[in-house]
């Protein structure tokens, strides 16, 4: 009960933090001392990046997810004792828990998976399917065309992400953000036959136009992303923060620039509906298969055990599961006390950058960490903070002061990393 009660008061100051500092740049509340220290934000002159710095970049990451994949059948053969012999036993250790729907979605539709008239696989958002479908008109080969699509995901993110954080932060922050992800204990699946990687490319390259307010191609890019995961929809609050402030919107209304205004609002700010339609192409999909846009809601409660509530009760439910002596040791150690640590940690971090950082940031993050940790049934929420970018990012910034944490961080998540992807591969309850 304490720690639900903690985080969400966190993420209540946060959120009214960031609201605050929205509107007062946009020119409201007036600047008053404490307002000012609120809405203070660095302003660093964008560094120029060559060309070869993102083909390091891009080698080093395909490099370290290369080295990912050849831990497989160490795990296999010295780990497990497995006598099985042949990519395909070894492909197989990555074709775990979601990763059979993805494959089933990609090969065969949506309406692969049939049970009782239900379409069991309509929970999976399709962008990452299709890509897989788009790649393997060349491999032929499903399994590895997922990985590819995964692994260069990963890999140009990087790239985008590198280049993202250095238009606020010096070249070391820029650097550590993308060691910061790489490394978190749950993002060997930015590799594996899941949407992560997928999620976090679309979001990178929109929070990247956002922030640069090439703004058509950050709705582009939303709209991706909201076909990756539905969460991908609230990229709309940092696009709407971003526009808010860098066009001073309140001061207009407040001088009565009616038409500067207006003009705002057709020429930058409407390209922000491109971003949900990402998601009513989804219930679209769901309207064909089922003749009900919303059938996949009802799909989540009846098959897959899950709605959505106040986030207040699932951090409870989390609470609850970690400290009950009578749950599997397994599942407490490798599910529920994990995301108690990686919740506070998030909830911290946003309490540390709201005032560090740009608002644009918050408005993704925000929303992001309150719709994983609405879900009833939450087991994968390690996995799925491995795609909150601003989270890696406000770590960066602070890794310009903090040499001493930067360093324990990657320490302590380079070794839950290697813990966790050893785990996963011996199909254990790393979900």
């Amino acid at each position: 009960m304490i720690f639900s009660v903690i985080v969400t008061a966190v993420i209540f100051i946060v959120l009214a933090a960031a609201c605050i500092r929205a509107v007062c740049i946009s020119g409201g509340f007036g600047r008053g001392r404490r307002i000012r220290r609120l809405c203070m934000t660095p302003i660093r002159r964008p560094v120029e990046v060559r060309c070869s710095t993102y083909i390091k970049i891009f080698g080093a990451a395909l490099a370290f997810r290369i080295f990912t994949y050849a831990v497989t059948p160490f795990v296999m053969y010295i780990i497990m004792g497995s006598t099985d012999r042949g990519i395909e036993n070894i492909l197989s250790h990555w074709q775990l828990w979601d990763a059979h729907k993805y494959l089933n979605i990609a090969i065969y539709g949506y309406g692969s998976m049939m049970h009782d008239n239900q379409y069991l696989g309509l929970v999976f958002l399709p962008l990452y399917p299709w890509l897989i479908k788009l790649v393997d008109y060349i491999v032929g080969y499903p399994r590895i065309s997922a990985l590819i699509v995964s692994t260069f995901c990963y890999c140009i993110s990087c790239c985008v992400i590198y280049r993202l954080t250095l238009l606020d932060y010096s070249k070391r922050a820029a650097k550590n953000t993308v060691i910061f992800l790489s490394i978190f204990p749950w993002s060997f699946f930015m590799g594996g036959i899941m949407n992560e990687s997928t999620l976090l490319l679309m979001s990178s390259l929109c929070l990247y136009f956002i922030r640069t307010h090439k703004w058509l191609r950050a709705g582009i890019f939303g709209m991706l992303a909201a076909l990756s995961r539905l969460v991908g929809v609230v990229l709309v609050f940092a696009y709407f923060a971003e526009w808010l402030e860098e066009y001073r919107v309140i001061t207009a209304l407040r001088q009565k620039r009616f038409k500067d205004f207006f003009m705002t609002i057709f020429k930058k700010g409407l390209f922000v509906l491109i971003i949900p339609f990402g998601t009513v192409i989804y219930l679209i999909i769901n309207y064909i298969c089922t003749g009900d846009p919303f059938a996949f809601l009802q799909y989540e409660e009846t098959i897959w055990n899950q709605h959505s509530q106040f986030f207040g009760i699932t951090l409870n439910t989390i609470w609850h599961y970690a400290s009950d002596a009578n749950k599997s040791l397994v599942t407490r150690y490798a599910i529920w006390i994990p995301q108690i640590f990686t919740i506070s940690f998030c909830a911290l971090n946003m309490l540390y950058g709201v005032n560090k950082t740009r608002t644009m940031y918050m408005g993704y993050l925000i929303p992001y960490l309150i719709i994983n940790i609405s879900a009833s049934w939450p087991i994968s929420g390690g996995r799925y903070m491995s795609a909150a970018l601003p989270m890696f990012m406000i770590m960066g910034g602070c890794s310009e002061k903090y040499d001493t944490g930067a360093a324990a961080y990657i320490i302590i998540s380079g070794i839950l990393y290697g813990v966790f992807l050893v785990g996963f591969l011996m199909q254990r309850s790393i979900i």
